[in-house]
């Protein structure tokens, strides 16, 4: 894979991890006028945990899809597509 696949690769995964975290922001602030200043941070807390793990899960799927599509090892965890290679 070229480096300027990997450059567009890599952008697509950062633009889907800031667009969960704007998702995440914009939630927070409507659970702030809901349960009060006092839970916002135990919802946030959990926000971030939850939308942080889906936007890395969605991240290593769309990888893996890549790997298996190409057949190489593109973010070096030493699998193609989740497998180990051969």
């Amino acid at each position: 894979m070229s480096e300027e696949q990997k450059s567009g690769f890599g952008g697509f995964v950062s633009g889907l991890q800031q667009k969960a975290g704007e998702v995440a922001e914009g939630i927070k602030d409507k659970v702030e006028g809901v349960v009060g200043e006092e839970n916002l941070k135990k919802v946030t807390d959990v926000l971030n945990t939850d939308v942080g793990a889906v936007a890395k899960d969605s991240a290593g799927k769309a990888i893996d899809a890549l790997e298996t599509a190409t057949g190489r090892d593109i973010d070096g965890d030493g699998d193609i597509g989740g497998k180990p290679k051969e």
